[in-house]
């Protein structure tokens, strides 16, 4: 079987998230898009990663992230590395960490949470415990893994 290597196009100007945890990269492009339909975006799913394995990959052209934004990513995907592009090279690359404490992206999955019959801001408290990013609802105190993690559907920009 031959490998056939296929080139994903530069952007001159924007971000590029990469080494997201395979399966995150749609959970991180609502993160990041919600509805907004504007931003031109390539999505590779399920590339090969040398450090990883396999790896998902987002370019967003014509938008840089800030450090905030991106350590929303790192909730979903504590290995990501963002690089902001201008120029079509990189003029900043950096590892985001996850805050300690998120309020209003996330929903909490747990039926009988206050938030799902009051109108309360859903509000986490973010650990990780072996590279596995957990949160926990700061009104019903269930965790959550990374991977059961619900978007609000409001973007975070």
């Amino acid at each position: 079987m031959t490998t056939q290597t296929r080139p994903v196009n530069a952007i001159e100007c924007g971000t590029v998230i990469d080494h997201i945890q395979t399966g995150q990269g749609l959970k991180v492009i609502q993160l990041l898009n919600g509805s907004d339909q504007s931003q031109q975006m390539t999505l590779g799913l399920n590339f090969k990663s040398e450090a990883y394995t396999r790896k998902d990959l987002i370019k967003i052209e014509e938008r840089v992230l800030t450090y905030e934004e991106a350590s929303y990513i790192a909730i979903l995907s504590p290995h990501v590395t963002v690089s902001i592009i201008r120029d079509y090279q990189i003029a900043r690359k950096f590892k985001p960490k996850a805050p300690d404490f998120v309020r209003g992206t996330f929903s909490c999955s747990n039926p009988n949470c206050i938030t799902k019959t009051e109108d309360i801001l859903h509000a986490f408290y973010v650990s990780s415990l072996y590279e596995q990013t957990k949160l926990t609802c700061k009104y019903c105190e269930k965790t959550f893994s990374q991977q059961s993690i619900l978007l609000k559907y409001d973007p975070i920009s």
